[in-house]
C-alpha cells in the first residue's frame, strides 16, 4: 500500500487515472447493448496500456459499471466482455486487492451465473476457480454470497456444469469453514425458494448418512433447532413436487425419528407439515411420507417403529393442523383429506384413531356457525360414513364416559352434544337400536361418579346431551320395536332406566333435599326471604324431564313390586311439598306426568293411595 501512495503522484498515473475516468463517463452517454461493449473495451485498453499500475482508479463506480453490464437482460456478448474485463483486474490486483475489496467486486459478479446462457458459465466458473479460491479463507466475508451464487449449476444433475460447479463448491467447503459454509446452504434452503432443488441435490450428496457415527454432527448442521428446522419446514410446505420429494428423501437419510435429532415440540413442528403433503395424493409423495413415519421397516416391526418414534407427536401435529384457522374452503377441508389418508394405512390407523375423532369433533364445532359450515359438516358427514359404525360409536361413547369418570374437562360433552346436531346419518336400524342407546348408557353411568367429584353444572350438561341422546332416538321406526311390547326395546334403555332410577334417588335425597332443607332454615330466620331458581332447582327440573322421557319415549311400564312405592316415585312426591313453590310445582308435574304413563293399573293405583296416604 506504501508503494501506490509513492506513485499516485506521478505524471503518467495522474493521467491514467484521468484517462479511466473519461472512459467511465461514457457509459453515460449508451444507448444499446453495443456502446456497452464499445465502453469495456476501451477500458480494457486504459487499463492494458497502464499495466504497470496494480490498482484501479474510482474503484466504486467502475464497480458499479460492471455490475450494469452483468444485467441478465443483456446478451451474452457483453457478459463475455464483462467478464474478461474481470479477468484483467483480477490479475492486476492480485490476490491482496481482491480480498480487499472482494464485496464491491463480486456484487454484480455473484447474481450472474445463475442467469447466464451455457457460453457464459464457463468463464464464471474459471474466474471464480482462478480468482476466487486461492483466497481460502478470506472468503469467509463473502461465503453467503459466493454459495448462493454457484447452488443454480446444480438445479440439474444431467447437466454440463453440475460436476464443474459440485468440484468448486467442494473445494471452497475445504478451504474455508465447514460450519459456515453449512449454514450457507441451510440458509438458501431457507430463504431462497427457487434454490431449494438445487440446495437439496448438494444436501443429499453431501451429508454424511445419519447411520455413520463417527462424523462430526455439528460441523454439517449448524443451529439444528432453529435454521436447520425452520428450512426444513419452509421447504416440506414448497409447492414444487420435485423439491417435496427432494426433502422427503433428505428426512429419510439424515433426519430418521429413531435418530432423534428433534423431539418434543420441535418434532411436533417438523412432522405437521409432512402430513399435509398426504392432502396433495401424490403416489412418490406419500410412500416416502409412510416410509418416513415407519422406519421403512416391514410387518410388525413398523408398527412398534411408529409407536415408539413417532405416534405422540403425530397426534400433536393433527390437533394444530385442524385447529389452524382457514383462509378458504380448500383450506379448511385439507385436515380431512390428510385423516383420510392416515387412516387409511392399517398400522397408523389404529394408534392415532381416537385422536382423530376428537380433532373431528372439535373442527365441527368450530365452524358449526362459521362461513365454511356447510362444507365442513358435508365432510365429518362423508368421513363418518367411510368408518365402521361399530369403530365410531364405540368411540363417542367411550370418550364421553371416560372424560366423564375420569374428571377430565366437560369438553367431551359439548363435542358430543354439536355432533348430534349435526350428523345426518341417525335413522339406520343399527344406529337406533344399538348405537345412540349405547352412547345413552355410557352417559347415565357416568353420572353417578360425576356426582361425586364434578360440580352440578357439569351434571346438569350430561343430563341435557342424555336428553338430547333420548331424542335422537325414534322407537316407532326401529325394527325391533313394537308398541305393545316393552320386551322389544333394547336392552341398553332397560339397564339404563334402571342405572339412572337410583342415580335420581341418589342424587335428590343426598344433594337436593339437603341443600332445600337448609333453604328452609335460612327462609325462617329472613323474613324478606326470595326464592330463586337456583342450579339445584334446574337439575332437579332437567333430572326429572329425563326420568319421565325415557319411560314416555320408549313406552315402558315402571316395575311393580311386592313391596312399597318406588323411592324415584316417592322422591316427586316428596318434591311437590316442599316450601320452596318452584320444587314443589316441578315436583306436582313429575308426579302427575308419571300417573299418566300407559303402564298397568296396579302401579297407578299404589301411587295414588300414597298420595292420599302422605295428604
Amino acid at each position: 500500500m506504501a508503494e501506490n501512495e509513492a506513485y499516485k503522484s506521478e505524471k503518467k498515473y495522474i493521467a491514467f487515472v484521468d484517462d479511466f475516468k473519461a472512459q467511465l463517463h461514457s457509459f453515460d452517454k449508451a444507448k444499446e447493448w453495443a456502446d456497452l461493449i464499445r465502453c469495456l473495451q476501451r477500458l480494457t485498453k486504459v487499463l492494458q496500456k497502464y499495466s504497470r499500475y496494480d490498482d484501479v482508479p474510482c474503484k466504486l463506480t467502475f464497480t458499479k459499471r460492471l455490475a450494469q453490464c452483468c444485467n441478465p437482460s443483456l446478451p451474452s456478448g457483453v457478459h463475455l466482455k464483462t467478464l474478461e474485463t474481470y479477468d484483467i483486474v483480477f490479475q492486476r490486483i492480485k490476490e491482496a486487492g481482491l480480498a480487499e475489496d472482494i464485496a464491491i467486486y463480486s456484487a454484480g459478479l455473484f447474481p450472474l451465473y445463475k442467469y447466464s446462457a451455457t457460453n457464459v458459465k464457463p468463464m464464471i466458473l474459471d474466474i471464480i476457480r482462478n480468482y476466487y479460491l486461492p483466497l481460502g479463507k478470506q472468503l469467509i466475508p463473502c461465503l453467503n454470497g459466493l454459495v448462493i451464487s454457484l447452488i443454480p449449476g446444480l438445479e440439474e444433475p444431467n447437466s454440463e456444469f453440475y460436476n464443474p460447479t459440485m468440484n468448486i463448491l467442494r473445494d471452497i467447503l475445504h478451504q474455508t469453514s465447514s460450519v459456515l459454509f453449512f449454514t450457507a446452504v441451510w440458509k438458501c434452503l431457507l430463504l431462497s425458494p427457487s434454490l431449494r432443488y438445487a440446495s437439496l441435490n448438494f444436501l443429499l450428496s453431501e451429508l454424511p448418512s445419519g447411520e455413520n457415527a463417527e462424523y462430526d454432527f455439528e460441523i454439517y448442521h449448524p443451529d439444528k433447532d432453529r435454521l436447520i428446522l425452520n428450512a426444513l419446514i419452509r421447504t416440506l410446505e414448497d409447492e414444487n413436487v420435485l423439491v417435496i420429494r427432494s426433502v422427503l428423501d433428505l428426512l429419510l437419510s439424515n433426519f430418521k425419528l429413531e435418530y432423534r435429532i428433534y423431539e418434543g415440540n420441535n418434532l411436533v413442528s417438523l412432522i405437521r407439515p409432512t402430513l399435509m403433503i398426504l392432502a396433495q395424493k401424490e403416489l412418490s409423495l406419500t410412500r416416502r411420507v409412510y416410509t418416513w413415519l415407519l422406519g421403512g421397516t416391514k410387518d410388525e416391526a413398523s408398527l412398534d417403529y411408529f409407536i415408539e418414534h413417532g405416534r405422540e407427536e403425530t397426534i400433536a401435529a393433527l390437533s394444530h393442523i385442524f385447529l389452524r384457522d382457514a383462509n378458504s374452503v380448500k383450506t379448511a377441508l385439507e385436515p380431512f383429506t390428510v385423516i383420510v389418508e392416515l387412516l387409511e394405512q392399517p398400522k397408523i390407523a389404529p394408534n392415532i384413531i381416537d385422536s382423530a375423532l376428537v380433532f373431528v369433533l372439535r373442527i365441527l364445532r368450530k365452524y358449526k356457525d362459521g362461513q365454511y359450515s356447510n362444507d365442513i359438516v358435508s365432510k365429518v358427514n362423508d368421513l363418518l360414513d367411510d368408518m365402521e359404525p361399530e369403530i365410531i360409536w364405540n368411540f363417542f361413547s367411550n370418550y364421553a364416559y371416560e372424560s366423564i369418570i375420569n374428571n377430565h374437562d366437560i369438553e367431551c360433552i359439548d363435542l358430543i352434544d354439536n355432533l348430534l346436531e349435526k350428523m345426518l346419518h341417525l335413522s339406520s336400524a343399527d344406529v337406533q337400536t344399538v348405537y345412540l342407546p349405547q352412547l345413552l348408557k355410557a352417559c347415565i353411568n357416568s353420572l353417578s361418579t360425576a356426582l361425586q367429584n364434578r360440580p352440578l353444572d357439569d351434571i346438569q350438561h350430561i343430563l341435557q346431551l342424555s336428553l338430547k341422546v333420548v331424542a335422537k332416538i325414534h322407537p316407532e321406526n326401529s325394527p325391533l320395536h313394537a308398541e305393545s311390547s316393552a320386551d322389544k326395546t333394547p336392552k341398553s334403555i332397560i339397564d339404563s332406566m334402571k342405572i339412572y332410577q337410583l342415580f335420581y334417588i341418589k342424587l335428590c335425597n343426598d344433594i337436593l333435599f339437603v341443600e332445600w332443607e337448609e333453604e328452609d332454615i335460612l327462609k325462617e330466620q329472613h323474613t324478606n326471604w326470595r326464592w330463586e331458581n337456583t342450579s339445584s332447582i334446574r337439575i332437579f327440573d332437567i333430572a326429572s324431564q329425563l326420568l319421565v322421557t325415557i319411560y314416555s319415549h320408549f313406552k315402558l311400564e315402571p316395575e311393580v313390586e311386592n313391596i312399597d312405592i318406588p323411592e324415584w316415585v316417592v322422591i316427586s312426591y316428596k318434591a311437590s311439598i316442599q316450601s320452596n313453590p318452584l320444587v314443589a310445582c316441578l315436583g306436582i308435574r313429575t308426579f302427575n306426568t308419571l300417573m299418566e304413563l300407559p303402564c298397568n293399573d296396579q302401579f297407578v293405583l299404589r301411587n295414588k293411595q300414597h298420595v292420599i296416604h302422605g295428604t
